[in-house]
């Protein structure tokens, strides 16, 4: 097999060169409770019925290329069995996308429920980080390109959900972020 001519031609030996993107379509968005844009910091109770859902919305007449999601957890001392540097959950955290109608598109993490730091880690990339004296930190990746292959494609009033059904206010700290390209539907 010869090598391709143009070095953008697609071949099972090459990949398609990156297309430059408008610095205005790049997209960052923390999820914060039930999308108000207010609150982001996750160590809430949501041992409520139903869950606190924290959400990233996509607006009206935009499409939103979900490319990445961040979790960021800060507490105390960070052990497999725990969650943060409390017990494992009883409830866990979910992971979902819904549609504008609320209606559920996609289980992301397929109905398995994240209880404690090991299954945390396991959703993703993990990154540990010895606080010193004070804090530990967990940051978990979710890339889709790296896990399979693709961007999630989520239109107008769709979004991504996690839903917390446990009590984490004795979390350091607890957030996350959506990011991607947001497009003209």
């Amino acid at each position: 097999m010869s090598w391709p001519k143009d070095h953008r031609e697609q071949t099972p030996f090459t990949t398609v060169a990156p297309r430059w993107v408008d610095p205005a379509e790049v997209f960052l968005c923390q999820l914060s409770l039930e999308g108000d844009g207010e609150t982001f910091d996750m160590n809430v109770d949501g041992s409520v019925s139903g869950g606190l859902m924290f959400k990233a919305i996509v607006p009206t007449g935009k499409v939103f290329l979900f490319r990445r999601m961040v979790f960021h957890l800060v507490d105390l001392k960070m052990e497999p069995a725990k969650f943060g540097d409390i017990n494992a959950l009883t409830n866990g955290c979910e992971l979902h996308i819904h549609n504008a109608d609320d209606s559920h598109a996609v289980d992301i993490i397929n109905e398995d429920p994240v209880k404690t730091n090991a299954d945390f880690a396991g959703l993703g990339r993990p990154y540990y980080y010895e606080g010193g004296v004070v804090n530990e930190s967990l940051v978990v990746t979710l890339d889709f390109v790296e896990m399979c292959g693709c961007v999630m494609r989520l239109q107008a009033g769709m979004y991504v959900a996690w839903r917390i059904n446990d009590n984490l206010e004795n979390l350091t700290h607890f957030q996350s972020n959506a990011s991607g390209r947001m497009v003209d539907a």
